[in-house]
């Protein structure tokens, strides 16, 4: 049991994460070595401190959340990820397993974390990425969507639909979910499934033309295209699509062979 001992206390001194014993109030009574060199303190000037003091503001409230659902439930099923204060003053982002056990009839929480800066850094990148490649398909003059192998939408962009919310809705849903949700006929969503499925199964471009009729009757003409995307191994990896409103020259194409007759 000495030599288990020995070998569990050398594991903790030796890693790299954070491992620590918390009072039920949030109290810090042992951190492991480890605290130092990713939060810069002495562990004897955090022994006795709130972990409240700790946090950031912004994260305080839902870290006694979790760790008062932990309570009630007795176990978690996720991690907390919150922002510790560095010694110098910034903030370091946190991962955290943490469990309640009880020892001498006393509760209290134990757990590990981990740093993941540099992990919420890349998701950080990665949304801004999305965010910037967003804005700029939103403001192409076209309809263009994203679809997945069972012909669910990945992505629309604002001209397809300008409604936020039915855009926020149909992601993940397919044509027949749209034409439930806005009590349209389905007929629009079987004649797009064939040719998605026609465009999956040739691994080829369809193109067609949508003929849309307004409540007030007026129609509009566009130009629909389904195009497969394959990775370098051929295998599908999504289908993207796009119209063009042809109304307007359809019009002007109308009017000179009138006026040529």
């Amino acid at each position: 049991v000495k030599q288990s001992n020995e070998r569990f206390d050398l594991f903790i001194e030796n890693s790299k994460e954070i491992f620590y014993e918390l009072d039920c109030d949030g109290t810090i009574l042992f951190v492991s070595e480890s605290w130092t060199s990713n939060v810069g303190h002495q562990v004897s000037e955090v022994i006795g401190t709130n972990t409240a003091t700790l946090l950031h503001p912004d994260d305080v409230a839902h870290v006694h959340e979790y760790l008062s659902k932990l309570v009630v439930n007795q176990k978690s099923t996720q991690e907390v990820v919150y922002r510790l204060r560095h010694k110098n003053g910034h903030y370091i982002w946190h991962s955290s397993d943490v469990k309640l056990v009880e020892r001498d009839g006393h509760f209290f929480y134990i757990g590990n974390c981990r740093d993941i800066t540099d992990y919420i850094k890349v998701q950080q990148e990665i949304s801004n990425q999305k965010e910037f490649y967003e804005k700029i398909l939103d403001r192409l003059p076209i309809d263009l969507g994203v679809w997945d192998i069972h012909h669910k939408y990945l992505y629309l962009n604002q001209a397809a639909i300008k409604n936020d919310e039915l855009r926020q809705y149909i992601i993940g849903k397919d044509d027949f979910d749209y034409a439930k949700h806005t009590g349209r006929d389905d007929s629009f969503a079987r004649a797009r499934r064939e040719r998605f499925l026609k465009a999956l199964t040739s691994r080829k471009i369809v193109e067609w033309e949508d003929v849309i009729t307004a409540l007030s009757g007026e129609q509009f003409f566009h130009t629909r295209k389904f195009v497969p995307i394959y990775n370098e191994e051929g295998i599908f990896e999504m289908m993207t699509g796009y119209g063009i409103d042809v109304t307007e020259s359809k019009r002007i194409n109308e009017e000179i062979l009138r006026s040529r007759q």
